[in-house]
């Protein structure tokens, strides 16, 4: 008996062939000489996969509505910053990093300030 493969690679799935789950590149890719692509972790269900992607996705969306209140919230001086780091290619997670760690920072000096 044939053990069971968590997941196909896309040609397989495309061709809907049996896949036996060989990483880099399964028997089958193999030996046509097709480049294999798995669009799973090893051991990791579409299903799972899928799941993973759209928590992904949901973190991303977040951050670019936080990057995007702050953008039109914020002082002028701040936005153009802002969309000076965008432009230069810095990607939106060191950004709202750098808001993040801003922000916690000005909230400490003023707690200083205050005592």
């Amino acid at each position: 008996m044939r053990s069971r493969v968590s997941a196909a690679c896309e040609p397989c799935r495309r061709k809907k062939v049996k896949c036996d789950g060989e990483r880099p590149a399964c028997g089958h890719c193999t030996s046509r000489d097709d480049v294999c692509e798995f669009r799973t972790d090893p051991m990791e269900t579409h299903g799972a996969a899928r799941r993973r992607k759209a928590t992904q996705l949901e973190r991303k969306c977040d951050m670019y509505e936080e990057l995007l209140e702050v953008l039109r919230t914020g002082e002028e001086t701040e936005a153009v910053e802002l969309l000076r780091r965008i432009r230069a290619g810095d990607s939106v997670e060191s950004i709202i990093a750098g808001i993040r760690e801003g922000r916690l920072l000005l909230q400490l000096l003023s707690n200083n300030a205050q005592r």
